[in-house]
C-alpha cells in the first residue's frame, strides 16, 4: 500500500514539475509553442501509460488475488466447520445425517442448513444433538473455535489491507468479524469454565 501511495506521489510531482517547466519555456521562448504542446501531450500520454502499468495493473491483480484466495479459504473453512458439526451431530445421536461430500455440499447453502438443523426438540434432534455432544468433547470444540478464529483473522486481514469503498459492505464485513470474535471469546469462556 505504501508503494502505491509513493508511486502516486512521484507521478504527481513529475506532473507539477512538467507544468512549471512548460510555463518557464513559454515565458522564455513563446515561438516554440507547437513543439512544446506536442512534447507535453506525448509526455502526458506516456506518464499515464506508465502509471497504468506500474500502479493500476498490479493493484488490480492484487485485489483479484486477495478476493479469490479469501473466497477459497472461506469455502474451505465453512466445509471444515460443517464437517465438524455433522460429525458431532451424528455422534450426538442423529441418524438422518451422513458425512458425505454431497451432504456437506447441501449444507453449504443457508436453505440446506436450515432444512437439516431447524427442527428438533429432543436431545438427539436438530442442533440439539450437536450441542449436547460438543459440551462433553472439548477437543472437537476447540477445533471449531480454532476454525472460527481463522475466519475472523481472515476478515480482519481483508478489512486492514483492502480498500473497501462501499460503506455498507465495510460495515457488514466488520460486523461478521466482530460476531466471529465474540463467538470464539464466548466459546473460550465456556471451555475454561467447564474444565
Amino acid at each position: 500500500m505504501r508503494q502505491i501511495l509513493l508511486s502516486r506521489k512521484i507521478i504527481w510531482v513529475a506532473f507539477v514539475v512538467s507544468l512549471i517547466t512548460l510555463v518557464v519555456i513559454l515565458i522564455l521562448e513563446p515561438d516554440s509553442l507547437a513543439e512544446i504542446i506536442l512534447s507535453l501531450l506525448t509526455n502526458v500520454v506516456a506518464s499515464f501509460f506508465l502509471y497504468f502499468l506500474v500502479v493500476v495493473l498490479p493493484e488490480l491483480r492484487t485485489r483479484q488475488r486477495i478476493k479469490a484466495n479469501c473466497f477459497k479459504s472461506y469455502r474451505y473453512r465453512k466445509r471444515v466447520l460443517l464437517h465438524a458439526l455433522v460429525s458431532a451431530s451424528i455422534k450426538g445421536g442423529r441418524d438422518d445425517l451422513e458425512l458425505s461430500g454431497e451432504s456437506i455440499d447441501r449444507l453449504m447453502s443457508p436453505e440446506g442448513f436450515r432444512k437439516s438443523f431447524e427442527h428438533g426438540h429432543e436431545a438427539d434432534e436438530g442442533i440439539y444433538a450437536f450441542s449436547n455432544y460438543i459440551q462433553n468433547n472439548e477437543n472437537e470444540f476447540r477445533e471449531i473455535i480454532f476454525e472460527l478464529r481463522l475466519i475472523a483473522r481472515q476478515l480482519e486481514y481483508v478489512l486492514n489491507n483492502c480498500d473497501i469503498s462501499d460503506d455498507k459492505l465495510f460495515d457488514t464485513v466488520s460486523a461478521l468479524k466482530k460476531r466471529f470474535m465474540r463467538w470464539t471469546h464466548c466459546m473460550r469462556l465456556t471451555t475454561t469454565r467447564s474444565v
